[in-house]
């Protein structure tokens, strides 16, 4: 078993279409900061029979871009990358305003895949205000 199968596949997140006309799949560390990506960007009660899944920072839509609510989201996001996703050991959560959009924030989860202890970066812009796209 190579350390990309310990890891896990499945769909690619964004869902889309491969080559062939299938559904795209992602592998190894790929799949990983996919999957961290969605515990961050889920909704709690979003999912269906998980309904503690996910960070929930859609309660942070009309807060201010500032360093509170980055503090906030911080502390929700530490909180379920290390409650929904075993595979890494979480080593840090930055977020500032995206400076290229002042109704985004730019978050970086820095962890480490457990299985191989390789370095693994995921970096997401998370809507604070509307009109923020």
């Amino acid at each position: 078993m190579t350390p990309a199968d310990a890891l896990g596949r499945g769909l690619a997140f964004p869902l889309r279409v491969d080559a062939r006309g299938g559904l795209a799949t992602a592998a190894g560390e790929a799949h990983v900061a996919q999957s961290i990506a969605l515990v961050v960007l889920t909704a709690a009660g979003e999912r269906v029979g998980l309904p503690r899944f996910g960070a929930g920072l859609d309660r942070f839509l009309m807060e201010p871009n500032s360093p509170g609510t980055h503090a906030r989201m911080a502390e929700a996001i530490r909180a379920a990358i290390t409650r929904d996703e075993p595979r890494v050991a979480l080593e840090g959560v930055d977020i500032a305003a995206d400076p290229e959009d002042p109704g985004h924030a730019r978050v970086t989860v820095t962890t480490r895949l457990v299985t191989t202890g390789a370095p693994l970066t995921t970096t997401l812009r998370v809507r604070l205000v509307p009109g923020g796209c």
